[in-house]
């Protein structure tokens, strides 16, 4: 994510639609952390819930990798929300 929102919307947005079209849960939990992250630092939607949504998403599936990173980046969210 290196701090560069509208790359990390692009690459997330078209890794959500892969792992979506190819069902594959693990990894749509995964991009949708870097997508909520990138909406909500460009103000076009809801970052926090988008995250909360994706840390559910990684709980079903298990997924721990980047855990810490999503939530801190939840944390973010609920900071900037304020």
């Amino acid at each position: 994510m290196r701090d560069d929102p509208p790359a990390a919307l692009s690459h997330s947005t078209a890794a959500v639609a892969i792992a979506t079209q190819h069902g594959i849960p693990v990894f749509d939990a995964l991009a949708s952390t870097a997508l909520a992250w990138a909406t909500g630092r460009l103000g076009l939607g809801d970052g926090l819930r988008l995250q909360q949504d994706a840390l559910a998403g990684m709980a079903r599936t298990g997924t721990a990798v980047m855990l810490t990173a999503a939530k801190a980046t939840l944390a973010e969210a609920g900071v900037a929300a304020f």
